[in-house]
């Protein structure tokens, strides 16, 4: 290797932090799938303990152990006192299975499927805009997906909403629905609601396994159909789209619109639940690495912009579009046909 060329050098204009980290968070989500797979917080639900009584119960070595505590406790998962360690509230609300909002599910397809995340998948994605999924083994993956989903929906469903008013409607028709989580926290919210979680007959099965398991069978009801095929959606007076136009390009979204716009009766109400892009689509990180995620899950799927969203609604004839902040880092996308 040649000797590098001499530089002319000066101090850094910025801090490096921000790289710092970056690579960190790398290196942290993979340890804490590791905590999880371990059943760490299980473990630390019963009692604080300390790092060697982590160690011995895990069957993991003194040095492991101390990395992976401080991983943790650098998530936000852990916190020490008196060198005992316990849970903080964000590790008993997600990492729990007695939780109602324990992301078990999401988890364990994170390390079902890690390998997708890798340099080469990502690099291969971004190269030819083609999706990497099929590179990865993955058993019995539309009731794992569902599962996932599942799990990672619940604790947006339990909150956002109670931030919409639905009271003047009465059947939400859920497109898309996976498990019929968000038809769940909507119907457990609102008891003067039904709902349709429209989907794939393979998890419709699942689906109605879920809403039965609440309580909510008689309210609720999983039909399987096809968004994209010609025949009309199930009448309905609202229809929600939670995490489907990041799956579509901005011409299948359209589509979609068209479609609601056109099943919906006057005064109908469409609802979009998504992690929104900045208006310059320069961020936040959340929907920017979401916007990775669907370069490896999906052929043409992108996180979209308010203003994006809102003018593909106004096109298809909606009126009244508003954008609100929803749970966590999601946003509700609404608008009416009019009367």
């Amino acid at each position: 290797m040649p000797p590098l060329p001499p530089k002319a050098l000066r101090a850094p204009r910025s801090d490096d932090r921000p790289l710092r980290e970056l690579i960190a968070g790398g290196l942290m989500l993979p340890a804490v799938l590791v905590a999880h797979e371990l059943r760490l917080c299980p473990l630390l639900a019963r009692a604080p303990l300390t790092t060697a009584e982590i160690g011995a119960a895990l069957g993991i070595a003194p040095r492991p152990a101390r990395a992976l505590l401080a991983a943790c406790a650098s998530a936000g998962l852990l916190s020490a006192r008196e060198r005992r360690w316990s849970l903080t509230p964000l590790a008993e609300d997600y990492f729990l299975p007695e939780s109602p909002a324990y992301f078990g599910g999401y988890w364990e397809m994170l390390i079902a499927t890690y390998a997708l995340f890798s340099f080469d998948c990502v690099r291969r994605a971004i190269i030819s805009d083609e999706p990497q999924h099929k590179s990865i083994s993955w058993p019995d993956r539309a009731r794992a997906f569902t599962r996932a989903m599942h799990d990672r929906g619940m604790a947006c469903a339990l909150v956002w909403p109670a931030q919409v008013d639905l009271s003047q409607h009465h059947v939400v028709l859920d497109v898309g629905g996976g498990s019929g989580v968000h038809a769940i926290g909507l119907c457990l919210e609102k008891p003067h609601l039904r709902a349709i979680v429209l989907e794939r007959a393979e998890v419709c099965a699942l689906a109605a396994e879920t809403i039965a398991a609440h309580g909510l069978a008689d309210r609720i009801r999983a039909q399987p159909g096809d968004m994209w095929a010609e025949e009309p959606f199930p009448a309905a007076d609202v229809h929600l789209y939670s995490e489907v136009f990041h799956n579509c390009s901005l011409e299948q979204c359209r589509a979609l619109a068209r479609k609601s716009f056109a099943a919906l009766p006057p005064g109908g109400r469409i609802l979009l639940h998504e992690i929104l892009c900045d208006d310059d689509a320069a961020g936040p990180r959340p929907a920017a690495a979401s916007g990775i995620l669907m370069l490896l899950w999906t052929k043409g799927g992108r996180q979209h912009t308010a203003p994006e969203l809102s003018a593909l609604l106004s096109e298809a004839g909606f009126s009244g579009v508003e954008v609100a902040k929803a749970a966590g880092v999601y946003s509700i996308v609404q608008a009416r046909k009019p009367a």
